[in-house]
């Protein structure tokens, strides 16, 4: 029998009223294509999501266990399945530095669209503030070529 709580939800799926992605599209975290441009944007931004969930440990071991597909716990399902969760620190191996600069550099323009410093960006993807001004820089132009 699983215990419940008052509202009688099981106390093991508790967690999920804390993720980060509890007021997200869950579209976000099923990209629509495999590759290319658009998948490594899709992926970074959902990672961004991931990158400050408090309860990101339990949605990856669920995820693990669970998710065939999608993006959970910081990780795709193909990085899932390539990994030994029991030997990962979730709070700081989970795929950052991205496989790709450009997967990082999304990341990296996510966390700071989050109102993130320029140095806790730098820490979080493992790069220097430099590139992180970089990426500021890159992204505002972006923002002027198109409106």
């Amino acid at each position: 029998m699983v215990r419940t709580t008052a509202r009688h939800e099981p106390v093991a799926r508790i967690w999920h009223t804390f993720a980060a992605c509890r007021d997200v599209d869950p579209e976000l975290f099923f990209p629509v294509t495999t590759t290319g441009a658009t998948f490594e944007r899709q992926v970074a931004t959902a990672k961004a999501v991931c990158a400050g969930c408090p309860v990101i440990t339990e949605c990856f071991v669920e995820a693990f266990e669970l998710l065939p597909h999608g993006i959970a716990g910081g990780l795709t399902p193909e990085e899932r399945r390539a990994s030994r969760w029991h030997q990962i620190d979730i709070r700081t191996d989970f795929d950052l530095p991205a496989s790709t600069r450009s997967e990082n550099a999304a990341i990296g323009a996510a966390l700071l669209a989050t109102g993130r410093s320029p140095a806790s960006v730098a820490r979080r993807c493992r790069v220097t503030e430099r590139t992180v001004y970089r990426w500021k820089a890159a992204a505002a132009a972006k923002r002027r070529a198109e409106g």
